[in-house]
């Protein structure tokens, strides 16, 4: 598999990882949600561009842009949600509206203010992406009430002009293949940790999947699903609009899950400093015993090997649905549940779920090449399995006839 390039990667990885805003400026009060939902049924409604320049931070309601989706972004929206698990699909259908955001992209035709905008036009950098894919929650500022909840997309996801190794096949646009995504998730999450240090991309993880699940599709799944579980977090563990967190998330898994037998979190759950989670940021570690707190100094120190003996370290212990699950308790609930939604995922009528297997592969020191099945972990007694099921209520298939190595 081709490994995309840096800046590229961080593009998409940027696009995953932006936070839930739930902020706004003092003094707002009765502002009326959108009126339309974002599906019907089992069918998702036209998703909208987002007007260009609107600031999730601002606790205002976000409004639709004029120009038509292309019709081959529009292709893989359709696709990812038909392949969603119906709960999944719900939980879209309660959200105010769906956009994808034009942010740092230029339309076809400039003069035309209704004028779709291109996917290759978008800037391609990690800031510009990362901020312009986000989960939002609407409020009273007097009240707390929820007023709307509503998820963008960069339109960047299906920039892939800048990679030879994601061609789309017929098609103009397409997003990224799911091994392809996903490997360069956590390639650019791990180079967030020391920028200035020139890491070579042989000395950082690889994931591939089932051949079933390496799709366009997947990935944007991926995507809306992260982007959704910003705001299912604050749904749980903020219920008032501008609130303190509840790290009992109200009762939420028997307000236990993040206090569950072998503690995957020390500190009291709280809201991220001005309610916004950055990329890579690192929240409510105990620096006593957190394998993530000693990640940058390796890679700062030019050590991708020692800093991967600490990522095997970090799976072997059963806890974390992905790397960046380890990172902070509010990407913990979000990629447990992203997880659930992609181990769910297939076709109307199919048999077995797309995504069978997940296999990280982690360069160590001295040569040694770790590997191991997300999967693996992801069985009975496990604290990943405990938080899994909290979640989605039964361990999944793929899970049901596996033991630990």
């Amino acid at each position: 598999m081709k490994i995309l390039p840096p800046v590229l990667i961080a593009g998409i990885v940027g696009l995953i990882l932006c936070a839930c805003p739930q902020l706004g400026p003092t003094g707002l009060s009765g502002l009326a949600p959108a009126t339309t939902s974002a599906c019907t049924g089992a069918a998702l409604n036209k998703v909208q561009f987002l007007q260009y320049g609107f600031d999730p931070k601002s606790n205002t309601t976000p409004q639709p842009d004029a120009a038509t989706i292309p019709d081959d972004v529009w292709a893989d929206l359709q696709k990812a949600f038909s392949i969603a698990p119906p709960g999944f699909q719900q939980q879209l259908c309660n959200l105010n509206g769906i956009f994808i955001n034009p942010a740092s992209c230029a339309r076809l035709n400039p003069n035309d203010p209704t004028s779709p905008y291109d996917p290759k036009t978008c800037n391609p950098s990690p800031m510009a992406i990362g901020n312009n894919s986000w989960g939002m929650r609407q409020y009273d500022q007097n009240s707390g009430a929820i007023l709307g909840e509503y998820i963008a997309l960069s339109l960047g996801l299906w920039n892939n002009s800048a990679s030879p190794g994601w061609t789309c096949i017929g098609r103009t646009y397409c997003a990224p293949p799911f091994q392809t995504y996903q490997t360069g998730v956590v390639q650019a999450l791990l180079m967030s940790l020391a920028p200035a240090v020139p890491i070579n991309a042989t000395n950082l993880p690889t994931i591939s999947s089932s051949a079933s699940a390496n799709t366009s599709e997947m990935s944007v799944l991926a995507t809306v699903a992260h982007e959704y579980g910003h705001v299912l977090w604050y749904d749980k563990f903020v219920p008032r609009g501008g609130g303190p967190a509840d790290p009992t998330g109200a009762g939420f898994c028997g307000g236990k899950f993040y206090t569950g037998p072998l503690a995957s979190w020390k500190y009291p759950v709280a809201v991220p400093p001005g309610r916004w989670l950055d990329f890579g940021e690192i929240r409510e570690q105990s620096p006593l015993n957190s394998t993530i707190l000693n990640l940058p100094g390796f890679y700062t120190a030019n050590q991708p090997g020692l800093a991967g003996d600490n990522l095997n370290r970090l799976f072997n212990g059963g806890l974390w649905a992905s790397t960046l699950a380890a990172f902070s308790p509010d990407e913990d609930l979000v990629e447990t549940f992203e997880l659930m939604v992609l181990a769910a995922a297939k076709p109307p009528g199919a048999a077995q779920p797309l995504l069978q297997s997940m296999v990280m592969k982690i360069p160590g020191s001295r040569g040694r090449i770790y590997s191991f099945d997300i999967f693996d972990n992801l069985v009975s007694g496990t604290e990943l399995a405990r938080k899994y099921v909290c979640v989605a209520g039964s361990l999944p298939p793929q899970a049901q006839f596996r033991h630990r190595p």
